[in-house]
């Protein structure tokens, strides 16, 4: 699949495929994802976008992705398919030199739960990942702010 993803100035979120947005939150200092669907054409942009982000991290002097992944909607879910790419997007996290601050937004289902146990276990496991799970968007903004600006330390 390839498509181009949004420039950091691009303030509007784009549609990567239906299911899928991207967008530059704080003036480009945060990427932020929303998911409506776990459909295979959803997961497989959402992990090709996840990887050219890592491609342009990795060329970059900041060392530092700040992101935020909405998958709040109703019909989300943590389908076998999503899981492992998801697993395929933290393999190369854990062995990456760049430091990562996620704020991921869920709403209150056993679904969630599910989310947050994996990414629970992920953040222990990842020396170069601060994760945070939160019900509100703008609190995951909010806790995503204090990281623009400032330098890759955990």
């Amino acid at each position: 699949m390839t498509f181009t993803l949004p420039n950091h100035t691009q303030a509007e979120a784009q549609t990567l495929v239906p299911g899928l947005t991207m967008e530059w939150l704080e003036a480009g200092g945060i990427v932020a994802f929303t998911l409506t669907s776990s459909s295979y054409q959803v997961v497989e942009a959402y992990f090709e976008a996840n990887m050219q982000l890592m491609d342009e991290a990795e060329k970059t002097p900041q060392n530092l992705m700040i992101m935020l992944h909405d998958i709040s909607h109703k019909d989300m879910s943590l389908t076998p398919m999503l899981r492992n790419r998801l697993d395929e997007v933290a393999q190369r996290i854990r062995k990456g030199q760049v430091q990562y601050r996620s704020a991921v937004i869920m709403s209150n289902t056993p679904m969630s739960m599910v989310f947050s146990f994996f990414g629970n276990v992920f953040s222990r496991s990842a020396r170069n990942t601060v994760q945070r799970f939160f019900t509100s968007r703008q609190s995951g903004v909010e806790w995503l702010k204090q990281y623009i600006g400032k330098t890759a330390e955990r």
